[in-house]
């Protein structure tokens, strides 16, 4: 929009002779398009620019945010999701919050530049509390997640028990409201090679029960990737240098 359009327009506050100032939105009157007008004219847009550069100064200075939140019923995805807030808090300016999946509120969906969801696998899926939690959050909340970064992480009895189709079924809530998702990587050392992964999962029935340090181990890479994903997209790729992820660990 060209300045005189702004000014008769109303979009734009200026002086105008003995009546004061006219604020943005008001109907323009018959003067001010003096020296005075002119001069209120360059204030305004002074003050306009110093205030978007002062949000933007604020919004860069501002931690990024990563929500976790989990759904467990015996404590092994509490244990995996404890591993997941310690992969992001190795990145520096990273906050996170820690949150039973229906103790989330619009405030933490808002507020997080990343989201990582976990849960235990019953009869091959998710819980179904689960799944009317995150759901609630397009249905009822209206909660836009677009463009945050996620990731997601599953605990289950048996070896293929539907662990990574439970993480599929996260990532697949996440992709359908917009958001971008990662998994964890991994890198051999001898060959150097690097790769990712879907998501974190763990096996906790009586052939390997609980939740084992290879498996905290991935938890910790998913938290990072998806903290460190959230940073470089707030501030720039360059703000967050690529770091070559630490070797596989080979289990004991």
């Amino acid at each position: 929009m060209r300045i005189s359009e702004a000014l008769d327009s109303g979009r734009i506050g200026v002086p105008y002779g003995q009546h004061g100032w006219r604020p943005a939105g008001c109907p323009p009157k018959p003067c001010g398009r003096g020296w005075r007008g002119v001069a209120g004219l360059v204030v305004a847009l002074i003050f306009g620019g110093t205030l978007n550069f002062r949000a933007a100064e604020t919004e860069a200075s501002r931690p990024t945010q990563v929500l976790v939140a989990y759904d467990s019923l015996s404590g092994h995805t509490e244990k995996a999701a404890a591993a997941v807030v310690e992969g992001a808090r190795q990145l520096t300016g990273v906050q996170v919050t820690l949150k039973r999946v229906e103790a989330v509120v619009r405030e933490d969906l808002e507020a997080a530049d990343g989201l990582v969801l976990g849960c235990p696998t019953y009869y091959g899926t998710m819980p179904g509390r689960m799944k009317t939690v995150i759901d609630d959050w397009s249905w009822k909340m209206k909660v836009d997640l677009t463009d945050k970064v996620g990731g997601a992480f599953a605990t289950g009895g048996g070896q293929t028990g539907g662990k990574e189709f439970t993480v599929i079924s996260l990532l697949m809530f996440m992709v359908n409201n917009r958001m971008v998702v990662a998994g964890p990587l991994y890198r051999n050392e001898k060959t150097g090679s690097v790769w990712a992964e879907a998501g974190a999962t763990a096996m906790t029935g009586p052939a390997d029960p609980g939740v084992g340090e290879v498996e905290l181990d991935s938890a910790r890479r998913l938290g990072h990737r998806v903290a460190e994903l959230a940073v470089k997209l707030r501030r720039g790729v360059s703000s967050a240098s690529r770091t070559n992820p630490p070797s596989a660990r080979a289990p004991e």
